[in-house]
Order: C-alpha cells, then structure tokens, then sequence
C-alpha cells in the first residue's frame, strides 16, 4: 500500500495539497523529480522477493510491538516526565502483553486539560490490561476451535474408515455373482454341445462279417 508519494513541490508553503497529518515530516523532504514512497504490509513473508528487494525497496523497517523504550519516549512526548510510580507496572504488564505503539500513545495522549500524567498512566494501565484479558480469551477460543476441529476430522476419518469395508464388500458381492454367472454359463453350455454331438452325429458305419468275406 502506498501511504504516500511526494507531490514535488520545493516547501509545505508552497504545496496546496499539504500532506496527510500522519505522515512524518521526513517524507516532505522528496522536492523536484524525487519522490518517497512508503509501502506498508502486515505480511511481508507473502510478498513476491523480486518487490522488496535491494535497490527496489531501499529501507526495510519493522514496526513492532510497543516497548518499555518506546513507552517512555512517548511518555516523554506528551507529558514531560521521565520517571514514574507506576512505570515499574507499566514495564512489566508491556512485557507480557503486546500493544501498539498507536494504543500507546492513545491512552497517554490528553483527552481535556484536566488530564496529567498520573491520569494517562492509569488509563494506560487499565487498557493494558483490557489488551491482556482479550488476547487470553482469543487464545482459549483459538485453542477450543482447534480442538473441535481436530474432533471433527477423527470422527469423519473414524466414519470413513467404518464404511469403507462395507462398500468394499458391496463391490466384491456383484464381482462373485458375475463369475458364478460365468461358470454356470460355460458348464450349461458344455452339456448342450454334448447333447448336440450326441443327437446330430450319424452311428459308425457296420463293419462285414467274416463268413461274407468267405
């Protein structure tokens, strides 16, 4: 997805298209011919290599998951403060539960004026631990679909392999009947020609006395 290309111009002044508010300020940099592109992706392992190869894809960043570091740069950001009480909490709950730099960054952000830093913190606390609690409900869910999955799969199998003799034998009865059809056909056919050649063949002719020959 192309989040945004530089439109050319030399100053954001002078640009009457002024760039979308998310985007860094480092794209505004692209002037005359030059342009920026950013590309992002939630799957890169299903991109084709030759599109993000060296020299077509110059700089490869990976944005994950918020950290502590990160946490305390944001912090620092939009309340001023470097240390905390309950930093401590919010390392180790950061530590154990994945969030986004936006989520972040969402609860320390100041909603109204009367929102300080002891606020936003316990806000940030709170929706650390909304995020904890849903990702261990999607686990237990994932878990229990697999399993009545895998339940579903034996119990076919299981049905399969129960009918599969039964249609074997279906198809082995036919197979029996045809051939005894077949015997009994060459062994009635046998006594006809028999009784054929019995009825149809004239008597050997007889053989001259002795006493006529004399």
């Amino acid at each position: 997805m192309v989040v945004w290309r530089g439109s050319g111009c030399a100053g954001r002044k002078a640009c009457p298209h002024p760039p979308p508010p998310l985007l860094a300020d480092e794209l505004w940099s692209a002037c005359g011919s030059e342009r920026i592109i950013v590309f992002t992706t939630n799957y890169l392992e299903k991109l084709d290599p030759a599109l993000i190869r060296r020299g077509r894809m110059d700089k490869h960043i990976e944005l994950s998951y918020c950290s502590f570091e990160a946490f305390k740069v944001l912090a620092k950001n939009y309340h001023q403060i470097d240390s905390h009480e309950l930093f401590g909490d919010i390392e180790k709950a950061l530590g154990e539960t994945n969030m986004t730099p936006a989520d972040v960054a969402e609860s320390l952000m100041p909603k109204c004026s009367e929102d300080d830093a002891d606020g936003c913190l316990k806000t940030l606390v709170e929706a650390i631990s909304r995020a904890k609690e849903e990702a261990r409900m999607k686990a237990e869910e994932e878990e229990a679909a697999r399993e009545k999955q895998a339940e579903e799969e034996a119990k076919k199998k299981e049905e399969e392999d129960k009918v599969k003799p039964e249609n074997e034998a279906k198809d082995q009865k036919p197979e029996a009947a045809k051939k005894d059809g077949e015997t009994e056909k060459m062994v009635d056919g046998g006594n006809e020609l028999k009784e054929n050649n019995s009825v149809s063949s004239p008597p050997p002719p007889a053989l001259p006395c002795c006493s006529s020959l004399g």
